[in-house]
């Protein structure tokens, strides 16, 4: 199957922030299709597709929406066939709250605020690897 991406897109005021635009230009030649949520879009079967992502959004898990329930349920579709799924800020959090459930994705009691010096790792919990930065004190 030739690798195609569909692009689950979150984004609230498409005026001021357009996350589609920001990843195209990381995609290269790839061909991908795009489905905006918030906009109750309908979402194509994920038979055509390789590779889920998952955009950031303006969206907040406080106040859950409707289109929430039907990212999390692609997000499970997508990860029981075996495609490729990336999450962005929000899109991260989405795949923690579809694969782990609700009670894991919540307010950090404080801002996670650093201006040291950081490094990357891996940290894997249950079914869940994830990109975590580690900040130097």
């Amino acid at each position: 199957m030739e690798k195609r991406i569909l692009i689950l897109d979150g984004s609230i005021d498409r005026s001021s922030y357009r996350p589609v635009e920001q990843w195209a230009r990381y995609l290269d030649d790839m061909p991908f299709d795009v489905v905006h949520l918030p906009s109750n879009t309908p979402v194509p079967s994920l038979d055509r597709y390789t590779h889920v992502l998952l955009t950031g959004s303006e969206a907040s898990f406080e106040e859950p929406d409707t289109w929430f329930d039907v990212e999390a349920d692609i997000v499970r579709d997508a990860v029981d066939r075996g495609l490729a799924v990336l999450g962005s800020c929000f899109g991260h959090q989405m795949l923690v709250w579809a694969l782990s459930g609700r009670e894991y994705v919540r307010r950090a009691p404080f801002p996670e605020v650093a201006l040291s010096p950081s490094f990357l790792r891996i940290r894997s919990v249950g079914s869940i690897s994830s990109l975590v930065t580690q900040h130097e004190t």
